[in-house]
């Protein structure tokens, strides 16, 4: 059960919004519990941070005499439109992939996580190997385990041979743009963190397909608008000839005509929205696509409300 509350709530982690049930630490004992003691500080030690073709390693601890255990340990991986648990044999070789680890731990008869609206509270240290900055978030569940969430870390082939890149996702576009904008100060783009690509955005551009000129200036009514960017690989990468491009997660159609990969350089690639007319200012922006991840299989005798963590793609407009 401890296993299966651990996944439900790692998704929770990719874009660091956790929006659980309040349920107090001393409720989630039953009637006539008391803890009296509050954990004041929390200490995972013996953390591995993933290195190529390494598999997961599972067997965390915590400091001698602390008044909580390791109940479970799992390590997840991730991409734009992608979300799955490892599993035994698997090893971290993807490194179009984003990792990360959660553990849960169980308090100590007696003791309690402190909470503030199903969240630890900010008054409770929480180290992974002594330092704080391998630790992304916590959550307490309904039983009153703590589930803590280490940040994301990529890997890259140490061997030189070049790696292939599947996806390309680009955030930030915003289209279709306002009647009255200054295209110059809608050019805000980015790659979800730890991406092995970046953004050429000092050439980042608006263009008028009506004119089929590069544009700057303010948008008028009547008008048909795109936005597109060039996207370099980093270190020892390549974009696969059968590379997926996503803009805001998905929910912007991209310009099939004008999206592709370099000819004459797979290391480049060019990312262009559909031409879209600038509308009012205030007037509701229609959504294309809807990705949503984090649905499971239901499991006979076991409770629904502890498999509804759903989750939508980093910088998606919904």
């Amino acid at each position: 059960m401890t296993k299966r509350i651990l996944s439900v709530f790692v998704a929770v982690m990719m874009v660091l919004a956790l929006v659980p049930a309040a349920v107090s630490a001393k409720a989630a004992l039953g009637e006539g519990a008391v803890r009296d003691e509050a954990i004041a500080s929390v200490e995972i030690n013996g953390f591995e941070v993933p290195e190529w073709c390494n598999e997961p390693f599972y067997n965390v601890t915590v400091p001698e005499g602390a008044h909580y255990s390791v109940d479970d340990a799992a390590w997840f991986m991730y991409s734009t439109a992608f979300f799955d648990e490892m599993h035994p044999g698997e090893s971290f070789d993807d490194p179009s992939m984003s990792y990360y680890m959660g553990v849960l731990l169980e308090p100590e008869e007696g003791w309690f996580f402190t909470e503030d609206e199903g969240q630890l509270s900010d008054d409770t240290v929480v180290l992974i190997n002594g330092s704080d900055q391998y630790v992304n978030s916590t959550y307490i569940t309904q039983d009153g385990y703590l589930a803590v969430y280490t940040v994301s870390f990529s890997v890259e082939d140490p061997s030189g041979e070049p790696i292939a890149l599947h996806e390309i996702s680009v955030n930030g576009f915003e289209v279709p743009p306002m009647i009255g904008w200054n295209s110059e100060d809608h050019l805000d783009l980015s790659v979800p963190a730890g991406a092995p690509y970046q953004l050429d955005l000092p050439n980042a551009c608006w263009w008028n397909d009506d004119d089929d000129c590069e544009f700057e200036g303010i948008f008028e009514a009547g008008v048909n608008y795109s936005c597109g960017v060039t996207v370099f690989v980093n270190g020892n990468y390549y974009f696969a000839d059968d590379c997926e491009f996503y803009i805001n997660g998905g929910s912007v159609p991209i310009d099939p005509e004008y999206t592709e990969i370099d000819e004459e350089d797979n290391t480049v690639a060019y990312l262009w929205t559909l031409p879209t007319e600038a509308i009012p200012q205030g007037e509701l922006i229609p959504i294309h696509e809807i990705y949503v991840n984090g649905f499971e299989d239901p499991v006979a005798g076991e409770l629904a409300s502890d498999h509804s963590s759903l989750t939508v793609p980093e910088g998606a407009n919904y």
